[in-house]
């Protein structure tokens, strides 16, 4: 296992940089987006830093703040992740189930009507391989996807303070 640290720096010239301008207690869109960009190519088994390089000044709870609303945000995205995984689990389970009953009724058909029985023997293998194919590679992007976002909940934040140039 890897335990190398990998960091990414964050420029923050004023306090509406880091909060959403609907919700001042979320994070902005365009903060998540740049540190989730920032995270390509960073492999999946080290440790994370985020460095808050500030222009202004932040008080003690108002850093505590934005480390909560950094690690509130991946959460909540690691939860809506679970939420569309195991939805998709259910599907690819009732999937399962039905290609395998259409592989047994097109066995069960197959000499009274073998047109039909090869049609509904086609369907139940489409199912299968459908199941298939979600566990090996969508299932493998979603589970990876939530690796991440475990990656930058955990991630440890600190805080420079940079005077600006003028």
């Amino acid at each position: 296992m890897n335990n190398s640290k990998q960091t990414i720096e964050i420029n923050l010239t004023s306090k509406d940089k880091y909060k959403n301008p609907y919700n001042e207690n979320k994070l902005s869109t365009k903060l998540t987006e740049y540190i989730q960009e920032e995270c390509k190519g960073i492999p999946y088994n080290c440790q994370i830093e985020l460095i808050f390089n500030l222009h202004f000044e932040l008080t003690k709870p108002e850093k505590v703040k934005l480390i909560n609303m950094v690690r509130s945000h991946f959460g909540n995205e690691i939860s809506e992740n679970m939420v569309y995984h195991d939805s998709l689990f259910k599907k690819d389970f009732f999937l399962f189930i039905f290609g395998c009953l259409f592989i047994a009724i097109s066995t069960g058909i197959q000499e009274d009507f073998p047109i039909s029985s090869e049609i509904i023997l086609i369907i139940g293998w489409v199912g299968v391989w459908e199941v298939i194919y979600s566990l090996f590679f969508s299932d493998y992007k979603a589970r990876l996807k939530i690796k991440r976002l475990r990656q930058l909940t955990n991630s440890k934040i600190t805080f420079n303070n940079k005077t600006i140039e003028k």
